[in-house]
């Protein structure tokens, strides 16, 4: 059945607890829920002597109005009066207090010697910020605006005509704080007038809110010691029966029921008064949507005041709500695959930007080499036969290549692992038959990933493989299937991945193979001042260091690679300046003896020309010429080789400043791969905020159930394969959820419900009735869960347990919430934890002041409730006084 069914309930707030109860209820999404249903509607109205709390609660108001609006969800729906009860001046209501029982006998109540309690003589505080806990002028002040004035009785009838027109069994909630001077003070008048105007048929009902020992004194003390123990002569049947004989039917108890809920739990929880009140009010929200998820009826049948529970008239409440964050755990993994879709997509972009390095650092290797040849060439010892094999000695000498590279591919290896987890989760989802291409593709990628997670040992293999990997891959999706779009999704973008890692091998090769050749070559020209022997010297420090360390940068988690791309973009753009620098000076020397051939040319053209002409060579002029031309032809084609050689330089060092200029735009802060490195950390934060908000709360009133990977799995998988509208209600319930994990977990949970101070009352709590209700979905609650709770409970029986804990089941509140709502009835006054100290505190206040703190009989002169309580059980039935009409 969907919530609200049952009953309707209305709400009134008392005080600035009742008011903050009311915002709550505006604010929470549950309400917005069922207003936006048909046939529900909430009247509220709220009473306080101060501002501050109803003028918030006025604002909320009318934003939940608005919202409605927007929505086009009714606005009548909804109904909230919030009303200040003041007097104009002190004398106004020393002046209504002297006539005050002529108004009581209006209405049928006789007072005998009537005596004001608020006097001309009484020290009245300003009420902008309450009555001071001093409960007496509250009463006073409520009674002035209700008989008095016109305001208050007005909306109270409207509240009733609210409440009577609600469409299912109308219920009337009260909550106030049983500290607060406000709440408590007024209370039993006004329920007395509640009741008058509502009639039998409307079922009220009080939520006091218990203080906690980080109230004020008053708070915690005489203010709600003075309410306990007058409320023994309400709901105490026999005291009560003894009471309304004495003065009156007017003092029958309209209450239908009370419950109590603790602050103090909450509080010690918090450490803030503030958030501790905060939170009780949004758990008080919930108590009342659980309250119209079921028959209250045969709830109040049992605890209701129409039983005599003698002195064990104490009802608490434990709240308690389980959230199984499914849905939440489908939002979460549907984005994980996204970004895991995204990190293979980057694994590509990444690739080819290390590919950049890669080639500017094969071309180092070149060109350390040539240094090196030329090094050897300049001493007389290079052999070209033997130089390979003496550039291969000089990288293996004593070992120490191969022990760098493996240091360098094990770093590597925290990289893979990073990323080698985040595709763990849909490859386990991947499922296909033993025999089936899909299968074997699984395998292999399986097989893969353990390979590259153990690079340093594998990594010869790896590199050797990995083009046969690939056109295997290709070639056995070609021939597939099966796989859903979503799948062939991630398996490519984990190939992306393994596309990236084979080229950081390379890289990391290509750059050891210049290093080791540069740090010889380092020794080798440290004398030589020329250009060639300064390039030799400054090779490894001012090129081959900061594009490594580029390329480490770029092998690195998105975490740390957003913090410090920034710190190696300086070498990058030097290693660019010096590429840059080299081309320049390159070009003018190549243009330089372009000019020179092109003379040598004009010249040779010249000669030839001038020899040519003569016939007759009588004086050996044109043997002369002809020699000079042979001499220019010799001269060109030294030149023609250097210019070809400084041409095709020219032209590597341009293809090079191209690579540079590429890598540098690419790595700046607005290139698409800075934005989607930003991207990723992005995602990466909103995905562990995501996580964490499932997963944790902190809310008292909550524990979260964390999914099992296996269910996450189970749940990722429908995912992948296109299945995602099986993954609601029944569905997942009986092929998603581990149901004896569940159970094991919610036990853990409810142990909580072992321990009266989480109900607020002491140790010595036994009781013969228990009530428990429990919703929560059908195929989660079962005879061993009935049983667990019951044997939670079981402690405080005083009677055996079948006889005294009722448990049940009802609808959900909210999906996949599952919500304990638990009355431990029948305690006394003095079994509330709190109740010696208030009592000890209450003793403390001057006895001239204790009436101050007084509410209920206050008219009839009753000045201890305690003592009159132990009169009125010793004494017999007195006679009802003569009713006035």
């Amino acid at each position: 059945m969907n919530s609200g069914t049952y009953a309707n309930i209305h709400v009134i707030g008392l005080g600035g607890t009742g008011a903050n109860v009311i915002q709550a209820l505006m604010e929470s999404k549950k309400t917005a829920e069922l207003l936006s249903k048909e046939d529900f509607h909430m009247a509220c109205m709220a009473l306080d002597v101060a501002d501050g709390d109803l003028s918030a609660l006025q604002a909320s108001y009318k934003e939940t109005i608005a919202k409605m609006q927007e929505k086009g969800v009714p606005v009548d729906r909804l109904w909230l009066k919030t009303l200040n009860v003041k007097f104009n001046t002190p004398n106004a209501l020393f002046e209504f207090m002297e006539k005050y029982d002529n108004y009581l006998l209006k209405e049928g109540i006789v007072v005998n010697n009537y005596k004001p309690w608020i006097e001309s003589s009484a020290s009245i505080p300003p009420l902008a910020g309450g009555v001071g806990r001093m409960r007496a002028l509250s009463k006073a002040v409520y009674d002035l605006n209700y008989y008095h004035y016109v305001e208050l009785n007005g909306v109270m009838s409207v509240f009733k005509d609210k409440v009577l027109t609600s469409k299912y069994q109308p219920v009337v909630m009260i909550v106030f704080g049983l500290g607060g001077g406000t709440g408590s003070g007024l209370i039993f008048d006004f329920c007395r007038h509640l009741r008058s105007k509502l009639g039998s048929a409307v079922p009220i009902v009080g939520l006091a809110v218990l203080p906690s020992s980080a109230d004020d004194l008053l708070a915690r003390g005489a203010a709600p010691y003075a309410a306990l123990t007058e409320a023994e002569l309400l709901f105490n049947r026999g005291v009560n029966d003894r009471v309304a004989k004495t003065f009156g039917e007017a003092y029958r108890n309209p209450f239908t029921a009370l419950f109590f809920l603790p602050l103090d739990p909450v509080y010690n929880n918090k450490s803030s008064l503030i958030s501790a009140k905060r939170e009780l009010d949004d758990a008080i929200t919930d108590i009342l949507n659980v309250f119209m998820n079921f028959d209250l009826a045969d709830l109040l049948s049992r605890v209701g005041s129409n039983n005599d529970f003698g002195s064990n008239w104490v009802h608490s409440i434990e709240y308690l709500r389980v959230r199984y964050p499914i849905e939440d755990y489908l939002r979460y993994l549907q984005q994980y695959l996204k970004f895991t879709e995204m990190a293979g997509s980057f694994m590509k972009t990444k690739k080819d930007l290390l590919s950049s390095v890669n080639e500017i650092l094969k071309l180092r290797v070149d060109e350390s080499r040539e240094l090196f040849r030329s090094h050897l060439v300049s001493i007389g010892d290079y052999r070209a036969e033997t130089f390979d094999r003496e550039v291969d000695d000089l990288l293996h000498r004593g070992g120490r290549y191969d022990g760098e590279l493996r240091r360098q591919i094990k770093g590597l290896e925290d990289f893979i692992a990073y990323y080698n987890d985040k595709w763990s989760k849909p490859f386990k989802t991947m499922q296909f038959p033993v025999d089936s291409v899909e299968n074997a593709i699984v395998q292999n990628m399986a097989r893969w990933r353990e390979e590259v997670s153990q690079l340093s040992k594998t990594y010869d293999d790896f590199q050797r493989n990995f083009p046969s990997y690939a056109n295997e891959f290709e070639n056995s999706v070609t021939a597939s299937k099966a796989f859903t779009s979503g799948q062939l999704r991630q398996l490519r973008s984990y190939m992306n991945l393994l596309a990236l890692i084979n080229t950081a091998i390379e890289t990391i090769h290509n750059y050891l193979r210049a290093k080791f050749v540069a740090d010889e070559l380092r020794i080798r020209y440290s004398k030589d001042e020329s250009i060639v022997g300064r390039r030799a010297v400054n090779l490894s420090d001012t090129e081959l260091v900061p594009l490594f360390k580029a390329a480490s940068t770029m092998l690195t988690r998105p975490e740390t690679e957003v913090k410090m791309i920034e710190q190696f973009l300086p070498g990058i753009r030097l290693v660019k300046k010096n590429v840059e620098s080299r081309y320049k000076e390159q070009s003018e020397e190549g243009e330089s003896i372009a000019r020179q051939l092109t003379e040598k040319e004009t010249e040779e053209k010249r000669v030839t020309s001038d020899a040519d002409r003569i016939r007759v060579d009588l004086s050996g002029k044109k043997r002369q010429l002809s020699r000079r031309a042979e001499r220019l032809k010799t001269e060109m084609a030294v030149l023609g080789e250097k210019a070809a050689e400084y041409e095709q330089s020219s032209r590597g060092l341009k293809a090079e400043l191209e690579l540079m200029t590429g890598l540098e735009k690419n790595l700046e802060t607005t290139a698409q791969y800075r934005k989607d490195l930003v991207a990723m950390v992005s995602q990466l934060t909103e995905l562990n905020t995501m996580m964490s908000g499932i997963i944790s709360t902190e809310s008292f009133f909550e524990r979260v159930v964390e999914l099992s990977e296996n269910e996450q799995l189970k749940i990722m998988q429908r995912i992948l394969q296109e299945e995602e509208e099986t993954l609601r209600g029944d569905g997942i319930l009986k092929e998603i959820v581990d149901k004896d994990r569940f159970k094991d977990m919610v036990k853990s949970f409810v142990r909580i419900f072992s321990v009266a101070n989480y109900a607020g009352l002491s140790d010595s709590y036994r009781s013969d009735m228990m009530w428990a209700t429990v919703g929560i979905p059908t195929g989660l609650w079962d005879q061993d869960m009935q049983v667990m709770l019951s044997s939670t409970l079981n402690p405080f029986s005083s009677v055996e347990a079948s006889k005294s804990i009722s448990i049940r089941q009802i609808p959900q509140v909210n999906t996949w919430t599952i919500t304990f709502l638990i009355i431990l009835a029948k305690a006394r006054a003095d079994q509330i934890e709190k109740f010696t100290s208030m009592r000890n505190d209450a003793e403390a206040v001057r006895k001239s002041e204790k009436s101050m703190f007084r509410s209920f009989l206050l008219e009839q002169g009753v000045q201890d409730p305690s003592d009159y309580v132990n009169k009125l059980e010793a004494s017999p039935v007195p006679r009802a006084p003569r009713e006035v009409t």
